[in-house]
């Protein structure tokens, strides 16, 4: 399931990626910790359409470092933010991660930050407190094939040359018309609201300490991955600056993982 190479290449585009349950988390039988499957093909495939990859995770870095290289992906990763970097306030509570200092590093003002960069993670603190970038959650990103990322992001990078473009592109494409999608199982009407905070795993938002409330947004289907793509309403307490979500609201069967078995550290 790698993901199909487009005709359209990105131009110094960025993908932060979270580290503990997107890219890597306990699977299997024995509980042990390993790659996402599927995911080093992806990443391989997001670099050659000209996509760089860093790590944006609040652990500590040492530790960050050490499940790269444990998982052979060092090489695919250009750089790594970890907890001193990009959690000023981190404490048991709150976690909350600050792009600035990526967007920084990298060379990017604010607005060209915007088009440049994109995050991706599996809870809602994951999402860009200080800046107003486009925020892919996938809430079961480490239990699902990571050709869910794949899909989406060669989507994006194939209807544009910005990230924040490319996700105002799906909302006003969809025009409210009920849409039928080939081999899907999406058949929800896509200008939809979505305010009942029970529509997902409440579970997977109650510690965060900047909580997603709801998505005003519209449902689609791209590949067959439903996502309800518009703008997250996010709690007073930990205000966020990140108006542009794309939520995985339903997966494929063809990357859905039943009775996973233990494989090796280095499997992709």
């Amino acid at each position: 399931m790698i993901i199909p190479m487009q005709t359209r290449r990105t131009n110094n585009r960025v993908i932060c990626w979270d580290l503990d349950d997107t890219c890597i988390g306990e699977r299997g039988k024995s509980g042990k910790i390993q790659l996402t499957r599927g995911l080093m093909p992806q990443l391989e495939g997001l670099r050659r359409l000209g996509c760089r990859h860093v790590l944006t995770t609040a652990a500590i870095k040492s530790y960050a470092e050490l499940m790269l290289r444990v998982f052979n992906v060092s090489r695919l990763f250009d750089k790594v933010f970890a907890r001193n970097d990009i959690c000023p306030r981190a404490s048991v509570e709150d976690y909350n991660k600050h792009y600035g200092v990526v967007a920084t590093d990298l060379g990017f003002s604010d607005s060209e930050a915007q088009h440049n960069i994109l995050v991706l993670g599996n809870l809602a603190r994951d999402a860009p407190t200080d800046m107003d970038l486009v925020f892919l959650l996938h809430p079961f990103g480490n239990s699902s094939h990571a050709a869910v990322f794949g899909r989406i992001l060669a989507t994006l990078i194939d209807r544009s040359d910005s990230w924040s473009d490319a996700c105002e592109s799906l909302i006003s494409g969809c025009n409210g018309h009920h849409h039928a999608y080939p081999g899907g199982r999406f058949d929800s009407i896509d200008s939809q609201i979505f305010s009942d905070r029970s529509h997902w795993q409440e579970e997977n938002f109650e510690k965060d300490a900047g909580v997603l409330n709801s998505i005003e947004g519209r449902l689609i289907s791209i590949r067959h991955i439903g996502l309800l793509v518009g703008k997250p309403n996010w709690t007073v307490r930990v205000p966020k600056k990140n108006s542009k979500i794309i939520l995985v609201n339903r997966i494929p069967e063809d990357c859905i993982i039943e009775n996973d078995p233990d494989s090796s550290h280095g499997s992709g």
